[in-house]
């Protein structure tokens, strides 16, 4: 499994995910990059070639953002699906908060390059490897803090409604904020279901 972070975070924030995932027989490995000053398209090229050197099936798990470059990833690689995505809080749909935070100059530093994708979003999932969306609804969470009150169930940064994009394979909600999918048990229960 390969385990992709989101905006802001060091790939050691999945570390205790990726411990979890070893612990239960998988081999796991952290893409990183830099979520404010690598365009996700960027990243995504550079985790293609990284998935390329892989060989046999692999897992995509992305937090956040990450789920975005996993997409792009996926739009640079080349042959049939070798796995799943695994995508914890993704705003496929384009982020309130987001678009809240891009209003403000300080706003648009905080998010950097890839602040007008967790804005936008994609229309829908182009695949070829099957989506598996994990979304939370405990709403704790910075994007709640520094964008205002969100519309609807949230995980305190990615509205529930946010996480839902056409072509998924599942969509699985769960009682957790948005940075307690980095190290929730249940979290990692349902990755390895």
């Amino acid at each position: 499994m390969v385990l992709v972070h989101g905006l802001l975070l060091p790939a050691a924030s999945l570390g205790l995910l990726a411990r979890r995932l070893r612990a239960a027989g998988w081999r796991t490995r952290l893409f990183a990059y830099a979520s404010t000053r690598e365009e996700a398209e960027a990243a995504g090229r550079r985790l293609a070639r990284e998935l390329e050197g892989l060989g046999g099936r692999v897992h995509l798990v992305a937090h956040s953002l990450g789920g975005l470059v996993a997409e792009r990833a996926l739009a640079h690689l080349p042959g049939p699906p070798r796995g799943r995505v695994l995508a914890l809080g993704t705003p496929f749909r384009g982020s309130q908060a987001a678009r809240r935070l891009l209003a403000r100059p300080w706003g648009r530093r905080l998010l950097g390059v890839n602040g007008p994708l967790l804005a936008a979003g994609i229309p829908c999932w182009h695949g070829p490897w099957p989506l598996d969306v994990l979304a939370g609804t405990r709403p704790i969470g910075w994007g709640r803090l520094l964008a205002g009150p969100l519309e609807g169930p949230h995980d305190g940064s990615v509205r529930l409604a946010e996480t839902r994009v056409p072509g998924l394979a599942s969509h699985t909600v769960l009682r957790v904020s948005h940075m307690e999918m980095l190290w929730s048990g249940a979290v990692a229960r349902w990755a390895l279901g």
